[in-house]
């Protein structure tokens, strides 16, 4: 039988975030309304091929690019629905920081970043609850945060 106690769970992430930039990660506020939450770290493939590479394609990387997706559960009320709606209106940032859990346990990590919010889109499906979908790209890279054990 699998031991479970190894694994961590979505369930147990935590999406941290604050409306002022270079916010440290103990003074960020939780989004507890989070149901789904996806980072995309990539970088761009360069091809560097020359004639001397044996027939065979060669790839470098360039520029890295961190985007968020998150599915968060509506109410009128919720700062972080709020926080983000303001960023996208008045064309400012938020800071992000999604965490594998909690900002306090150990062995926990994730990016903090900059945030512009690019989407906010609300799918209002008949026989389901409300959610708001949000995108964002990096604007300035952080840390990459990692909880001490």
């Amino acid at each position: 039988m699998a031991d479970i106690s190894i694994w961590q769970f979505g369930a147990d992430a935590k999406l941290y975030y604050h409306e002022t930039a270079d916010t440290a990660l103990a003074d960020m506020d939780e989004c507890d309304s989070a149901i789904d939450v996806n980072i995309n770290l990539e970088k761009a493939d360069i091809n560097i091929t020359k004639r001397a590479s044996g027939g065979h394609k060669s790839a470098g990387s360039g520029h890295k690019d961190t985007a968020f997706d998150a599915t968060i559960q509506w109410s009128k009320d919720d700062a972080f629905i709020c926080a983000c709606r303001a960023a996208w209106l008045n064309n400012t940032t938020l800071d992000l920081c999604p965490m594998t859990g909690d900002r306090d346990t150990g062995g926990n990590e994730g990016p903090r970043a900059t945030f512009e919010i690019f989407s906010i889109s609300e799918p209002q499906p008949l026989e389901d609850r409300l959610v708001i979908n949000i995108s964002g790209k990096l604007q300035t890279w952080r840390a990459w945060e990692q909880v001490s054990t």
